[in-house]
């Protein structure tokens, strides 16, 4: 699982790569997306990297918000 060293990075450099698999994680680009982001909404990652965001207290890599907690 690799993760943006930089918080500016936009996270549509991954878009290329996964256009047209709206189901992929745009982290991993593995797994199935099966979470949604706290206060946000957004789901584009799956259940893996999202504990792993929450746990190293990175901010949705869609619009950098802070994640409060996540619903699968």
């Amino acid at each position: 699982m690799k993760f943006s060293q930089s918080p500016s990075e936009p996270a549509a450099a991954f878009k290329g790569s996964v256009e047209g698999d709206e189901d992929t994680c745009i982290i991993c680009i593995d797994n199935v997306v099966n979470a949604k982001l706290r206060p946000c909404g957004h789901s584009a990652t799956c259940r893996e990297c999202t504990e792993e965001l929450i746990k190293r207290k990175e901010p949705c890599p869609l619009c950098r918000k802070p994640i409060a907690g996540r619903d699968i």
